[in-house]
């Protein structure tokens, strides 16, 4: 058993770090994501190896961004309506990278799903409510957040307070409400 954590650690952290030669940005986001999934599964209770599945699936959600061509992963402002078509397809893409990797079956489902929304409005599938993964629920929330307070290219990150605002306007629609619920009480948010 132990062999088979290492050999799954090594493949993740290869993984990240294609992902990281590709775009630094990208990289550092993941890092974060993946810090942010990892506190609130432990807040929420999960088993040791939910939280390894969580913290891998949270570094790797963007591996299917290695797929994207640079001109629309690295555009300095934002995608037109076509190339934001292209971009959706980054979780197929990085679940189709993972899907043969023996032991890499349980965090395909994140990578996959982490752009799904409560409300059914996400992609790819369209997964409504509880019928998304639980652990890509959890990367769907801190993604968003750290997404959100990160400075992009063709905007600055907003200060923590709005952006767990923004996140709180989308409980019920975006994401899981009672996930939502214990996010909001490790960041100390509790604005009505």
């Amino acid at each position: 058993m132990e062999n088979q954590t290492n050999l799954h650690d090594t493949v993740v952290q290869s993984l990240f770090h294609a992902l990281e030669l590709r775009d630094k940005e990208t990289a550092g986001h993941c890092e974060r994501v993946a810090m942010l999934s990892l506190n609130l599964g432990v807040v929420l209770g999960l088993a040791e190896q939910d939280l390894i599945f969580l913290r891998a699936g949270a570094l790797l959600h963007d591996l299917g961004k290695l797929g994207i061509s640079d001109s629309i992963l690295l555009k300095p402002g934002p995608l037109t309506d076509q190339e934001w078509l292209i971009m959706k397809h980054h979780p197929i893409l990085g679940a189709n990278i993972l899907r043969p990797i023996l032991g890499m079956q349980d965090i395909v489902p994140i990578l996959l799903s982490h752009h799904e929304k409560w409300d059914g409005a996400g992609y790819p599938d369209r997964l409504v409510g509880e019928k998304i993964p639980y652990l890509a629920r959890i990367c769907a929330i801190t993604e968003a957040f750290d997404s959100l307070v990160s400075d992009l290219v063709y905007r600055p990150g907003f200060p923590i307070p709005q952006a767990l605002h923004f996140i709180k306007q989308d409980s019920g629609k975006a994401f899981d409400p009672s996930i939502l619920q214990v996010f909001f009480r490790i960041m100390g948010y509790s604005r009505s």
